[in-house]
């Protein structure tokens, strides 16, 4: 099968093979707030619910104890009793089961797990089928970088929101049993490329734009059309060279030679010059050409 590809589309389907494990679980932690949006790369554990596919939306609060290896404090209390709250972890000292556990014990909806002095990303699992039970919660663990900056808003802000945003190509081996076609791994490619973040705002740039940007390119196309359709309806002037094509001019009757001067219709149809001018010239009003009668205009 390989074969019958060209090279190009051959190492881009590779590429995109390649980059596919990575894109299959992938997910964003998104702050917003007024005009500022920012987005995290993040991966979904494999254990506990994964994303709902709508996102999850709620209020971060840092753990206590910060690596969550001891039962930790709850959210706030006198909140609204449907208000979700998501809770930062840092990565390391106990298995990452235990902090998810602590976390979902503590009244969290769900965690953030991030590394740390790293931003590689891992997949949480647990080989403790207990544990594996228990976690009711849905989590992802992003990279160090993430944490800082979400710490950094904490530290400015009075109570700051992030969501789990799930892309719309979403596509999770943990759960989800179908294989990627090719489609789907160029889509979660394209999903790597672009944050959230930088889609939304091409999404709305589109919709406040889109419109006067579609009448500018239709107007470009009309233009350009009608230019390329003047030009293919003019006479066009060449001057005979031993070997062209052309043989015999049927008004005269005479075969070309070095140097006539040739009228091209834009039928495709070859006079001399001279013949052509004196043909047309003696039709009243609809000039045509003589061997196939197209209407032929004659600029003024």
């Amino acid at each position: 099968m390989w074969s019958l590809l060209p090279a190009p589309l051959c190492l881009i389907t590779v590429f995109l093979f390649l980059e596919a494990p990575m894109a299959e679980v992938f997910v964003y932690v998104v702050y917003k707030q007024n005009s500022t949006c920012t987005d995290f790369r993040a991966l979904s554990a494999c254990l506990g619910p994964p994303v709902p596919r709508e996102g999850l939306r709620g209020s971060l609060i840092e753990a206590v104890p910060a690596n969550a290896c001891h039962p930790i404090g709850g959210p706030p209390a006198g909140g609204s009793s449907s208000a979700a709250f998501i809770v930062l972890i840092s990565r390391y000292d106990c298995p990452l089961g235990v902090k998810i556990l602590h976390a979902q014990q503590a009244g969290y909806q769900a965690a953030i797990v991030h590394n740390v002095n790293s931003e590689k990303l891992v997949t949480m699992v647990t080989s403790v089928e207990e544990i594996r039970q228990k976690v009711g919660i849905p989590s992802v663990f992003t990279g160090e970088s993430a944490s800082k900056q979400l710490r950094r808003v904490m530290g400015s802000e009075k109570g700051i929101h992030v969501t789990l945003v799930v892309p719309e190509h979403y596509h999770n081996p943990c759960w989800d049993n179908a294989k990627l076609s090719i489609g789907d791994t160029a889509r979660h490619y394209w999903d790597l490329q672009f944050g959230y973040c930088s889609k939304r705002m091409i999404s709305l740039f589109l919709q406040e734009f889109g419109m006067a940007i579609g009448m500018i390119v239709c107007t470009l196309l009309f233009v350009g059309c009608m230019r390329w359709c003047r030009k293919s309806q003019k006479i066009t002037v060449s001057t005979f060279k031993t070997g062209d094509k052309y043989v015999t001019c049927v008004i005269c009757m005479a075969e070309y030679e070095e140097g006539d001067q040739l009228k091209i219709l834009p039928c495709s149809h070859v006079y001399h010059g001279m013949c052509i001018d004196s043909w047309l010239l003696i039709q009243p009003q609809c000039k045509t050409c003589p061997i196939c009668k197209q209407q032929v205009t004659v600029a003024r």
